[in-house]
């Protein structure tokens, strides 16, 4: 499988073996991307899930049961349900 791994100045040709199924989610519409083991591309539309930024922990965690911290009354910061 060739895959091209772009940069914002630089894009290199990429050859390698998927080892199992990958998939791609764009969290804004929606739209699924897999690629299957044997080479076939599948798009379809699912929900995307919601997901945030953890200010705490650094990581991307699942939306549900955390909490935005606010600062003068503006939501600046988001804590995941682990670190809030």
């Amino acid at each position: 499988m060739l895959a091209n791994l772009v940069h914002t100045w630089i894009r290199w040709k990429v050859e390698g073996v998927i080892m199992g199924d990958m998939e791609f989610i764009k969290i804004n519409t929606g739209e699924r991307t897999r690629f299957m083991s044997d080479g076939t591309v599948i798009k379809d539309q699912v929900d995307p899930p919601k997901i945030e930024w953890c200010d705490r922990c650094q990581s991307w965690k699942s939306f549900d049961f955390g909490r935005y911290d606010f600062v003068m009354g503006s939501p600046e910061l988001w804590y995941c349900m682990e670190c809030k």
